[in-house]
């Protein structure tokens, strides 16, 4: 699964590589459909965000949903209707300056050059998960999802 989708090397977003193989593949084994455009409206109205420019083009983030920090999963909350924030790449975050500033445990780099040359980790992988706590009304396929593959 670790070539189908991964991690972004600051641990704060995660792109999907290979969205043919993840709809074949992923997505049947978690939820009762194979459609990449369900699966991305789902993670739309959880708060994730696709980022449209720079190095982290097209891989989308939450501001709860770092790696390595599945306690901080349970304080998602479904954004209601007006709470929902209209997508401005202008206002996009910088997630390697963030990084550079306030790094993930083990993401500490030296310089901006290492945040580059980082190469990148995987979202997903077979290791066995502590207990996660999971918010209120997030789908159980999304659940299993997270529980059954998220390396933390």
């Amino acid at each position: 699964i670790s070539s189908v989708i991964e991690w972004c090397p600051h641990g704060r977003a995660w792109r999907i590589l290979k969205p043919r193989i993840f709809e074949i593949h992923v997505l049947p084994k978690y939820f009762d459909h194979s459609k990449l455009s369900s699966f991305v409206r789902q993670a739309n109205g959880w708060g994730f965000r696709r980022l449209t420019q720079g190095y982290d083009r097209n891989a989308y983030y939450h501001e709860w949903f770092l790696r390595g920090k599945p306690e901080l999963v349970k304080q998602m909350k479904r954004p209601k209707v007006g709470e929902k924030k209209s997508a401005d790449p202008e206002y996009e975050p910088d997630l390697h300056a963030i990084d550079m500033e306030h790094p993930l445990d083990g993401n500490a780099f030296s310089s901006e050059q290492d945040s580059m040359n980082y190469q990148p980790t995987q979202v997903m992988s077979n290791s066995t998960p502590g207990s996660i706590s999971f918010p209120q009304g997030l789908p159980q396929e999304m659940q299993h999802m997270i529980a059954d593959n998220t390396q933390f």
